[in-house]
């Protein structure tokens, strides 16, 4: 077959690959564990800043230095290759140190949520065989009630101020100090590696599994993916061959906790393979984004969908400036068409930076599509990243030509090739299909193009059947509805949800933010020319906001449970 024909199968002409070079195509990874990357990558930059957090900057090499020091009490511990430690905290520098520790002493690192019950802890804790649970302050009374009464031997508090200086350390250690370091068993950050560290070099140890990430949870219970050295530094060594536009140096500002894929993947070990400043935002609200944003005027942002949206309207309503932006990526949930093209006009009239979507999940360990910055596609997340292949298959698991809908699959060098201890949901998950490969099947429903961009049409578990009052089934796609409702002139922002009656038959739910100016009448009146009567909403509430969960995605689950305070009598 030459190079002109085609089977009219994605996975099988690959037709994404004339967009990649012949050196990204042909790079070869490293054989090492994550830590051993980043410092080969940086070891003859160790004077460029690594991280900035509040006031304060560390070179590489002072996080080297951390990191060395950290690996040494560890393993003067006892901690040794194959143990799993967890760590529940948000985005510090103590938290990456750690990683990055362990890491080099061949130990697993469980990323717990941080807003796991104590019950819920205490699980996780004795499945992953805990001895040691690091924990951020704001969060070590819970981690000290789960941990009590089972094999956890010690419990290290980092805390928000820990590496701050100045005014900045005062305020932040008056709000959030905590007595709980007093209590047996639990020592602070730095008591614990001065206590334990002899300044002996360690030479690295590769352990097979590197890092336990936990799924978005935004469709049902989360679960824990067991992602390896390979996984990991595969995509943060593909990224750097995508031909971004970012350059050693750039500052990059992302509001993903460290627990999430994007987070992790995106937000920590891509660029620090790539020797950029991770612009640390521990509490990522909005007007904590943007107050590091107009302060440091990074290159890069890393955001999820809903906050972009926001965030478009911040940088409006009191003229931010933009200029230095090369990229603002945006993930880890659908994007609604509008307000992408809300994202790419505004770019293109205040800046030079461009829109890059990306498309993955926790089991892919992080993204695995991007628009690449080529010939947009209004509506496709990109093409797939280079030897990374995707499939789309029905329900038989036969594969489906160009801009046919079905399952979205992949096969890559990033994927996940277990649940931690569910081998259930793992069969589930990763199918060997029967070109003998193993893929795995996303949940989400999309297509491929002729050219190869992947378009996502919504997730298999968030279409729903609707039974009419003359007994007619239909199909509901809830994220069909926001778009369409989202193009309503004055609506800032929805989410559609399905609820059950006493009947349990599944109503349209749809909450929505909007101007001040627009009424609900309105919204109806509008929403009844953009929608089929079959899929108008059952129930539409007015909100301030759009309820999201742990890691910056809609929380679907607690809107689905009529969390939200529904109003019952708000309906058509």
């Amino acid at each position: 077959m030459n190079a002109n024909q085609t089977t009219g199968y994605p996975s099988i002409d690959k037709p994404w690959l004339k967009y990649y070079s012949d050196e990204a195509i042909n790079a070869v990874l490293p054989n090492c564990s994550m830590y051993e990357y980043v410092y080969e990558c940086n070891k003859n930059h160790l004077e460029d800043i690594a991280v900035k957090y509040f006031n304060k900057s560390f070179t590489y090499k002072r996080i080297f230095e951390l990191i060395d020091k950290t690996a040494n009490a560890f393993y003067n511990f006892g901690v040794k290759q194959g143990d799993i430690v967890t760590i529940c905290s948000l985005m510090t520098p103590e938290t990456l140190i750690c990683i990055y520790a362990l890491n080099k002493i061949g130990a697993t690192v469980n990323l717990e949520y941080v807003s796991l019950s104590e019950e819920n802890f205490k699980s996780s804790f004795i499945s992953t065989n805990s001895k040691i649970v690091i924990a951020l302050n704001l969060f070590s009374e819970k981690i000290f009630n789960a941990s009590k009464n089972i094999n956890v031997k010690k419990i290290i508090i980092t805390n928000l101020f820990d590496s701050t200086n100045g005014i900045t350390k005062y305020v932040l250690k008056k709000k959030t100090s905590s007595n709980i370091k007093e209590l047996k068993n639990v020592a602070s950050f730095y008591d614990f590696i001065n206590e334990y560290n002899d300044n002996k070099t360690i030479t690295p140890i590769k352990n097979n599994f590197s890092v336990i990430l936990h799924t978005g949870g935004t469709t049902g219970k989360p679960k824990g993916v067991m992602l390896t050295n390979y996984n990991l530094n595969y995509l943060a060594m593909t990224y750097g061959n995508l031909g971004l536009g970012y350059t050693r140096g750039d500052k990059i500002l992302h509001s993903i906790p460290p627990f999430h894929s994007y987070g992790f993947g995106i937000g920590i070990h891509t660029p620090m393979i790539q020797g950029l400043t991770v612009l640390m935002c521990p509490l990522p609200k909005l007007e904590s984004l943007v107050k590091i944003q107009k302060k440091e005027n990074p290159e890069l942002m890393v955001l999820g969908v809903s906050q972009l949206n926001q965030m478009l309207d911040i940088w409006k309503d009191k003229n931010i400036s933009i200029s230095k932006l090369k990229i603002v990526g945006i993930g880890g949930e659908n994007v609604p068409e509008i307000v992408e093209n809300k994202a790419v006009n505004y770019l293109n009239n205040n800046s030079n930076g461009k829109l890059i979507v990306g498309y993955g999940m926790s089991e892919l360990s992080s993204a695995a599509t991007s628009n690449l910055s080529i010939k947009r596609k209004l509506g496709s997340v990109g093409i797939p990243f280079v030897n990374y292949n995707v499939k789309i298959v029905d329900e038989k698991l036969n594969e489906l030509k160009y801009d046919e809908i079905g399952e979205i699959c992949f096969n890559t060098p990033s994927m996940t090739n277990e649940y931690f201890n569910d081998k259930e949901e793992s069969k589930i998950i990763l199918k060997t299909h029967k070109d003998g490969l193993k893929w795995l099947h996303t949940g989400d429903l999309g297509y491929v193009d002729k050219d190869g961009y992947v378009f996502i049409k919504g997730r298999l578990k968030r279409i729903y059947g609707y039974i009419d009052d003359n007994g007619n089934t239909f199909k509901i796609f809830p994220d069909y509805i926001e778009n369409c409702i989202l193009g309503i002139k004055g609506v800032k922002n929805c989410a559609v949800g399905c609820i059950k009656d006493d009947k349990s038959i599944n109503k349209i739910y749809s909450i929505i933010v909007k101007d001040e100016a627009l009424s609900l009448d309105e919204i109806k009146s509008t929403i009844k020319t953009v929608l089929p009567e079959y899929i108008f909403p059952h129930i539409i509430e007015i909100v301030d906001e759009i309820p999201i969960n742990a890691v910056g995605k809609t929380d679907y689950i607690k809107i689905e449970k009529g969390l939200h305070g529904l109003k019952l009598n708000v309906n058509k």
